[in-house]
């Protein structure tokens, strides 16, 4: 080979190398081909994962709430109340990808509802014994009250429900 060959044969190596070592210093794997599409379904994932796992973490609460409240163990309701508000709080501190925005403030509002339903619950539950520890329980008062804290929940839950459809609807 004469010389001219050889730089150019060098000179093609060299920019061989540069073009490999440049690639080599981009995104690779996974990320490099995702598009805005796919980062998005990701995030939506991961904010559905989260939002599962507080839920999941409420759900525990409230059932342990419920063995609570059917032993009258008021302690262990304002235990397991805060349980299932401390998972409550996690919902509401989540950051929604933009095409959930709406779903977590569903979702949220929702929530809210049964954090106010359940602190009112254990307030009414510990109201009723002090009444009935100082002869002034009025049965026909507690009724409405526990009317008023019922619809709460239930509202709250027909907020969770709709959250949750239109979760659905964006799959």
């Amino acid at each position: 080979m004469n010389r001219s060959m050889i730089k150019v044969a060098g000179a093609l190596c060299s920019a061989l190398m540069v073009g490999v070592l440049a690639t080599g210093c981009t995104l690779s794997g996974p990320e490099a081909a995702s598009t805005p599409e796919q980062r998005a379904q990701k995030d939506n994932r991961a904010y559905m994962s989260q939002l599962n796992d507080a839920l999941s973490g409420m759900r525990d609460g409230l059932g342990a709430f419920t063995q609570a409240v059917s032993r009258n163990d008021v302690v262990s309701m304002r235990t397991q109340a805060d349980r299932a508000l401390a998972s409550i709080d996690k919902v509401s501190s989540l950051e929604a990808p933009e095409a959930l925005t709406e779903v977590h403030g569903t979702y949220v509002s929702g929530l809210e509802k049964l954090k106010g339903a359940l602190s009112d619950y254990v307030t009414l539950y510990t109201d009723m014994k002090a009444a009935i520890d100082q002869g002034t329980f009025d049965a026909n008062a507690f009724a409405a009250k526990v009317g008023e804290v019922q619809s709460a929940y239930d509202e709250g839950m027909e907020l969770l429900k709709k959250a949750d459809e239109q979760a659905a609807a964006l799959q």
